[in-house]
Parts: structure tokens; sequence; C-alpha cells
């Protein structure tokens, strides 16, 4: 009897991967080293040099580098430049081929990298808080862009600092 619920469970699984079915993990509000953001569920905390804050899960990760604007006046930014500001002496820092995106409120852009023979998609957020700006990278595997890309952006509405 057990064998066949084992077997019946197995068999269900099964054809959910074969149908395509995804599914879906719930989201969960991370509260760490000062930032506050609402992701998918199961993400671990990782050390990574250079990094304020970096989640790793099974298909996605989150990074989040903190930069006071004291650190960033040899780049003459300060407290008055703008998320653009920022955001554009990153893709410049960088050497990214991107371009800043300003939409629904989110300043934001996008590029592909090669690591280890694995191509990866990063949507990379710009905040800024009263001492400092941040980068924000949500990153995917390239072949997951379009189911990602869309939660990226809606959960990076839910980025706020202490």
């Amino acid at each position: 009897m057990k064998n066949r619920i084992f077997l019946g469970i197995v068999a269900l699984v099964i054809s959910f991967f074969l149908a395509g079915c995804e599914i879906n993990v719930p989201d969960k509000e991370y509260d760490i080293n000062g930032i506050k953001v609402t992701l998918e569920e199961g993400l671990k905390e990782k050390e990574q040099d250079g990094q304020t804050l970096y989640l790793q899960g099974l298909d996605m990760e989150f990074t989040a580098l903190k930069e006071p604007f004291k650190n960033l006046s040899e780049f003459n930014l300060t407290e008055k430049s703008t998320e653009e500001d920022y955001a554009k002496l990153s893709i410049e820092s960088y050497n990214l081929d991107s371009e800043v995106i300003v939409k629904d409120d989110i300043t934001y852009f996008t590029y592909e990298k090669e690591v280890n023979g694995k191509k990866y998609f990063y949507l990379a957020s710009v905040h800024k808080s009263t001492d400092a700006f941040y980068l924000v990278q949500y990153i995917c595997l390239s072949k997951n862009k379009e189911k990602y890309e869309p939660k990226f952006l809606t959960w990076d509405k839910t980025v706020k600092f202490d």
C-alpha cells in the first residue's frame, strides 16, 4: 500500500514537470544588515566580498552594495546626485553595455554576463537613502529571464533601508 502511494506521488510530480507546470515558491520578507526586501522563500545569506548583503537560492540570487556618499565624492557624486547619476556611474565603472531605465519609480539597468560557462541575466536597480546609494542586483540564469524579470521588478518595489 505504501509503495502504491509513493509511486502515485512520484508519477504526479513527474507529470507536473513533463507538462511544464511550475511550482510557485511563496514570497518572504528578509530583514538583514539594514536592508528589507521581499523575495522568494528559501534564500540563504552567504558571505561575498564587497557586498553588504548576498542571498542565494536555487534559481536566483540577490545582492546589495551600500556606497556612502562620502566614498563617492571622488566620482563627483554627492547627496544631491540622483539615482540615475549613480546608475550611469555603475554602468561606466563595470564597463557594461547597458542603458539606464526609469520606469514605475524604479531606476535600473539590465545586462547579461557569462560566468563559469553559464550565461546569467542581471537586473540592477539603484536606490538612495539618507546617507548612501545602494546597488541592488537580482540574478538568474539567462534562460529564466522571462520568468524572473517581472518578479525582480515587483520585488524591487519592496526594498527599504534602515
